[in-house]
């Protein structure tokens, strides 16, 4: 997909948002939790450690690919 088809949609601006509601997104595109969880049945606490957890694995996962790229070369 060219650039020119994304943009044809719009630009996100995440300046409109704060580290706290991305955060929230991230858990929600992920599909690791919904809005309504997030609101009836998970802590902030517990919300924010869900999203460290995800991130983290997400950083395995990319260091994993790095490493078998390495041997590859």
């Amino acid at each position: 997909m060219e650039e020119n088809d994304i943009a044809r949609y719009g630009r996100f601006d995440a300046g409109q948002f704060g580290d706290l509601e991305l955060r929230m997104y991230i858990l929600i595109k992920a599909r690791l939790a919904s809005m309504e969880e997030l609101k009836t049945c998970y802590t902030l606490d517990e919300a924010l450690k869900l999203y460290a957890l995800y991130s983290m694995d997400l950083d395995i996962e990319r260091m994993k690919i790095a490493e078998m790229n390495e041997g590859r070369n």
